[in-house]
């Protein structure tokens, strides 16, 4: 009886979860500072917060956002992510030799996002002033 139960955890397991998505998680932390601070964050449109911020994305996504403050130009910044491919690769590899269900990791990952991680987790921004307009005095 206790083979039976173990042998059907370990069936349950390899069937819901991808070995990405369970070393990495589906979400990632990405720090996002300027220079000066307190610079208003836009993703897509919408505000999310103000610089320093800690953005929690979902793996797989590669949002864009806009760095704002006044009297600054706009900072447009695009993540990207990229194959984390010990953890997908490797992993789901060893998960389908070890149980021979491991398989379906390689189909759970890239639905939860397990498989990607961004290339860069901190960005810096430093805004730059705008030029005041120069108008001509008149003689």
């Amino acid at each position: 009886m206790k083979y039976l139960t173990l042998l059907l955890t370990l069936f349950s397991v390899s069937f819901s979860v991808g070995c990405s998505s369970v070393v990495n998680g589906t979400k990632q932390s990405v720090n996002i500072t300027s220079d000066p601070s307190g610079a208003r964050i836009y993703k897509d449109g919408s505000r999310i917060g103000t610089t320093p911020y800690v953005a929690t994305l979902a793996r797989g996504e590669d949002p864009s956002f806009i760095i704002r403050k006044d009297g600054y130009k706009d900072e447009a910044i695009k993540l990207e992510s990229s194959l984390c491919a010990g953890s997908y690769i490797g992993g789901n590899l060893a998960l389908t030799v070890c149980t021979l269900f491991g398989v379906v990791g390689f189909i759970i990952d890239p639905i939860t996002g397990g498989m990607w991680e961004y290339d860069q987790t901190a960005y810096n921004i430093d805004l730059e002033a705008k030029t005041p307009v120069q108008t001509e005095a008149k003689p």
